[in-house]
C-alpha cells in the first residue's frame, strides 16, 4: 500500500511540476518583449544550427521550421542547382564534391535538397551531416596523421548515428542479427569487418561442434538468442561492439519507412575549414577511402570553396573518381540575357570577340552576385514583414496556447534592417568585412541592428527627417560601432589613427616612419596583382617575396616576420585573424616558422580596409574618438547623428597634417634606399609598395598614391558633396574657409614632396598642423586650441 501511495504522490509531483513550468513559461512569454530574439532567429537562421540551447528556439514558439524556410520563400530558390544535386544522389555510383565561391550558398543548397530527400518517399532519406566550420578541434596537428583523422571523423559519425538509434530505439545487436541474416552482404567486400567476421568465426565454431552442421546456422543462432545461454549473450554482445558506422549505414539504408530501401547520405560540408593544406589533404585520404569501401549503403559527398590557394594542393582535383558539382554566381546569370548582350555587339560591331563574351558574363555575373546578396535578405525581411501582420500574430497564438506571441518593436528594427539593405556601401562593407561568409554578414548585422535599437535607440523619425542623411548617419554609427567594439579587427590592427599619435608621442623608433599594417597590406596588395574592386581568392604571392620588397625600403625582415605572424594568427585563440591567408597553419606556432616559400595573401576583409575603408572620412573620426585623442584640452567625441562638425573637422583635418609629417619623414628614408638603386626611385614606390584607389590621379599614370594623397582626395570630395546638401537643407558646418585650409595643407605637403623628389630640398619633422588656420573652426585663441594634444 505504501509503495503504491508514493508513487501516486510521485506521479502528481510530476504533473504539478510540469503545469508549474507551463505556467511560469506563460508568464514569461506574456510579459517579455520578444521582438529582438525573434528578428535575430528569423535574420540569421541556418538549419543546421536550430536547438533548444540557442536563441533559434524561439522559433517553435511561431511555428517555424526547416519546411517553412524553404516553401514560405524565405529561400531562394535554385530548382536547376537542386535537381542536379538530387540526380546525382540518386544516381551517380561516384562520390561527389559541391565546389564554390564563398557566399555563393552552397551549404543552404545541400540543406534544401536533403530536406526535399527527407520527406520524399521513395528516398525516405537519412542525412549523416557535419559542417567542419563548427569543429574546431579538426585544427589540431595531429589530425595530420591519417589514423588520427580516421579516428576522429568516425567518431564524430558514430556520435551522430548513435543519437539517431536511440530515438528510433534501435540497438547494436539487432543490426548485428540483420547483417547475420543478409547473406549476400556477409560475403561482400562492403563489409569489410575483420572484427566482425572474426567473432561469426567463433560462432559458426560453437554450430559445429554442437549440431555437426545438421541444423542450418541461422535456425540454430536464433534458437540459442531465445535461450538463456550466458557464453553466447555474451558472445552476442562483443558481436555488437565490432559494428562500424558503415555497417549502421547498410542496415539503415535496408530499412527505411515501411521496410524499403531508404537513401543514406554522408555530407563533409565546408571543408575549406580545415586551415592546415597537410591536414585537410589527410582528410581528403580518408574521404577517398571511406567512400570507396562503403559503395553498397551510401551517398558521399563534401563542399568545399573555389579558387583558394588552399585547396590547389589536394590530391582528388579533377580525378574521375569524383564527380564534380559547381554551386557559383554563375548559376544566376540569365542566359538569355547573355545571348542577347552578344548579338548586340554582333551589330554594333560586326562580331564579338571572346574576350567580349568573358567581359559580358563577368559583368552579369557580378549582377547576379548583387541580386542574389539582396535577395537572401529581402526574401527574409518579407517574411518577418508577414508575420508581424495582427492575424499572422492571433494565428500563432492560438496555435501555441502557452505562448504570446510579443513582439512590439517587430516593425521598428524591420525598418532599421529594410535602411540597411537599401544600403549598398553597407550591404558590400558587410560581405567583405565578413570574409563573403553570408552567414556571418547576417549574423553581424543582426548584431548591429541590435546595437542601435538597444544601445543606442535609434528614433527612426530623426532619421528619416534627414532623408539625405540617411545612408551617411548610418554609415557613421557603423563604423563607430567597429571602432568602440572591435568588432571585424582588434583595436591594434591597422590603425592609423593610433599609429600616428604612438609615433608623436615615442619619436625614438628607428624604423622607417610608415604605418607598418598599410605597408604590408599595400606591398601585399600589388604583389598579389589585385586591381579595385576585384579581389580573388586565386591571387597569392610568397612570403619571400614580400619580405625582400619591403627590407627593399628598410624594414627589418624579422620585424616584418613577426608583425605578419601577428596579422595571421589571433592570440590565445586556435584561430585565425582573418586578415592575411598563409598556405601553412599547425607549424606556425612562433614567427620564425614563417617560411619565405609560403604563398601567402589578403582575406576579403583585409582587401576592403586597404582600397577603401581607411580612406573614409568617417572612419577616420571614428577611430580618432576610439583612440581618446584630446581637442582644445577635451577627449574627442561626436553625436554619430551629426557627425560633421567643426569639431570633427578640426581633428581630421590636425590628423592629416601629422599623417604628412609622418609620411615625408619617410618618403625622405625611402628616398635613401632607393635612389641609387632606381633611376624613377619615387615612381618605383608607388608602383610597388602604394594601392591604387579611384583617387589616385594626382601623378597622371596608373601606379598609386601616397596613402596621405588618397586620404586628402578622397576626404575633400567627401566635405564638398556634403557641404553641397548642407547648402540645401540651410546648415553650414563645413564651410568654404575649412575646405580652403584642406587644400592648402594638401598643397604645402605636395609641394614639400616635390621637392624632396628633385632633390631640391628635404625638411625632415616639418609640422604641417602649425599651418592650419584654427580660427576657421571658430577657435577664439588658436594657443588654447589643444592641436599638440594628439
Amino acid at each position: 500500500m505504501m509503495e503504491e501511495a508514493w508513487k501516486m504522490l510521485n506521479s502528481k509531483s510530476k504533473h504539478i511540476l510540469n503545469y508549474l513550468k507551463i505556467l511560469k513559461k506563460k508568464i514569461i512569454m506574456r510579459t517579455h518583449d520578444y521582438s529582438t530574439k525573434c528578428f535575430e532567429a528569423l535574420l540569421t537562421y541556418a538549419i543546421d544550427e536550430v536547438s533548444e540551447e540557442n536563441n533559434f528556439s524561439i522559433l517553435t514558439d511561431i511555428g517555424f521550421d526547416e519546411k517553412i524556410f524553404y516553401k514560405e520563400n524565405v529561400y531562394h530558390q535554385r530548382p536547376s542547382k537542386e535537381a542536379q544535386i538530387i540526380k546525382a544522389l540518386r544516381k551517380s555510383q561516384k562520390p561527389i564534391r559541391i565546389i564554390g565561391h564563398p557566399g555563393t550558398g552552397k551549404t543552404t543548397l545541400l540543406n534544401k535538397v536533403f530536406c526535399k530527400l527527407k520527406e520524399d518517399e521513395n528516398d525516405n532519406a537519412y542525412i549523416l551531416y557535419i559542417d567542419f566550420k563548427n569543429i574546431g578541434e579538426i585544427n589540431r596537428d595531429e589530425h595530420a596523421s591519417y589514423q588520427k583523422m580516421d579516428d576522429f571523423i568516425k567518431a564524430k559519425l558514430i556520435g551522430k548515428v548513435e543519437s539517431f538509434l536511440h530515438d528510433k530505439e534501435i540497438t547494436n545487436s539487432e543490426i548485428a542479427e540483420y547483417i547475420l541474416n543478409d547473406k549476400e552482404y556477409l560475403k561482400s567486400d562492403s563489409l569489410n569487418n575483420p572484427s566482425f567476421m572474426n567473432i561469426v568465426s567463433q560462432f559458426r565454431t560453437r554450430w559445429d561442434l554442437e549440431t555437426r552442421k545438421e541444423k542450418e546456422f541461422l535456425e540454430w543462432f536464433n534458437e540459442k538468442r531465445t535461450s538463456d545461454n550466458n557464453s553466447f549473450n555474451n558472445l552476442l554482445f562483443d558481436l555488437s561492439k565490432t559494428i562500424e558506422i558503415h555497417n549502421v549505414l547498410y542496415y539503415l539504408s535496408k530499412n527505411g519507412k515501411d521496410g524499403k530501401d531508404r537513401l543514406c547520405i554522408v555530407c563533409f560540408d565546408n571543408v575549406d575549414s580545415i586551415i592546415d593544406n597537410e591536414v585537410r589533404n589527410t582528410f581528403i585520404e580518408f574521404f577517398r577511402n571511406f567512400s570507396s569501401n562503403d559503395k553498397l549503403s551510401s551517398k558521399y559527398l563534401y563542399s568545399i570553396r573555389s579558387e583558394n590557394y588552399k585547396i590547389k594542393q589536394l590530391s582528388d582535383a579533377k580525378t574521375y573518381l569524383i564527380e564534380p558539382i559547381s554551386v557559383d554566381y554563375d548559376d544566376f546569370v540569365d542566359e538569355k540575357e547573355y545571348e542577347k548582350q552578344i548579338d548586340i555587339r554582333v551589330k554594333e560591331f560586326g562580331h564579338c570577340t571572346p574576350q567580349m563574351m568573358l567581359e559580358i558574363r563577368a559583368k552579369l555575373v557580378r549582377n547576379g552576385r548583387a541580386k542574389f546578396a539582396k535577395s537572401i535578405l529581402n526574401l527574409r525581411l518579407e517574411y518577418l514583414n508577414r508575420i508581424a501582420k495582427k492575424d499572422t500574430k492571433e494565428l500563432i497564438e492560438k496555435e501555441n496556447a502557452v505562448s504570446t506571441f510579443n513582439i512590439p518593436n517587430f516593425d521598428q528594427i524591420i525598418r532599421i534592417c529594410h535602411l540597411l539593405h537599401d544600403d549598398e556601401y553597407l550591404r558590400l562593407a558587410f560581405i567583405d568585412l565578413c570574409n563573403n561568409d553570408r552567414r556571418e554578414m547576417l549574423v553581424n548585422m543582426n548584431n548591429f541592428i541590435k546595437h542601435l535599437f538597444e544601445d543606442i535607440k535609434l528614433d527612426l523619425k530623426h532619421l528619416e527627417a534627414f532623408k539625405d542623411e540617411t545612408e551617411f548617419i548610418l554609415e557613421s554609427y557603423f563604423y563607430g560601432w567597429i571602432a568602440s567594439e572591435g568588432q571585424f579587427y582588434d583595436h591594434d590592427v591597422y590603425n592609423i589613427p593610433k599609429t600616428i599619435i604612438d609615433w608623436y608621442e615615442n619619436r625614438s623608433d628607428t624604423h622607417i616612419q610608415c604605418v607598418k599594417d598599410h605597408q604590408i597590406f599595400s606591398t601585399l596588395y600589388n604583389l598579389c596583382n589585385y586591381s579595385l574592386h576585384k579581389y580573388s581568392y586565386e591571387n597569392h604571392a610568397k612570403v619571400g617575396d614580400l619580405l625582400t620588397r619591403l627590407e627593399e625600403i628598410g624594414y627589418d625582415k624579422n620585424l616584418i616576420r613577426q608583425r605578419i605572424f601577428d596579422l595571421y594568427r589571433e592570440p590565445g585563440v586556435e584561430d585565425t585573424r582573418g586578415l592575411i591567408e598563409i598556405s601553412r597553419w599547425f607549424q606556425i606556432t612562433k614567427p620564425s616558422d614563417i617560411a619565405d616559400s609560403d604563398d601567402i595573401s589578403l582575406t576579403p576583409r583585409s582587401f576592403y580596409l586597404t582600397s577603401f575603408a581607411n580612406l573614409k572620412f568617417i572612419n577616420v573620426i571614428a577611430r580618432l574618438r576610439s583612440c581618446k585623442v584630446r581637442v582644445n584640452g577635451k577627449l574627442f567625441s561626436y553625436n554619430d547623428k551629426i557627425p560633421i562638425s567643426p569639431i570633427t573637422m578640426k581633428a581630421n583635418l590636425h590628423f592629416l597634417a601629422r599623417l604628412c609629417t609622418m609620411t615625408l619623414n619617410g618618403i625622405i628614408d625611402v628616398k635613401g634606399f632607393l635612389s641609387d638603386k632606381k633611376s624613377n626611385w619615387f615612381e618605383y614606390y608607388r608602383k610597388v609598395y602604394c594601392v591604387k584607389t579611384n583617387n589616385s590621379k594626382y601623378w597622371g599614370d596608373n601606379n598609386g598614391d601616397l596613402l596621405v594623397i588618397n586620404m586628402f582626395i578622397s576626404h575633400l570630395k567627401f566635405l564638398r558633396r556634403q557641404r553641397k546638401i548642407d547648402n540645401e537643407i540651410k546648415v553650414h558646418d563645413i564651410t568654404e574657409d575649412i575646405i580652403s585650409q584642406y587644400e592648402n595643407i594638401q598643397k604645402s605637403f605636395l609641394s614639400k614632396l616635390k621637392k624632396c623628389i628633385e632633390d631640391s630640398e628635404e625638411i625632415k619633422d616639418h609640422d604641417f598642423a602649425q599651418e592650419i588656420d584654427y580660427s576657421v573652426f571658430n577657435i577664439e585663441n588658436r594657443e588654447n586650441t589643444g592641436h599638440n594634444n594628439m
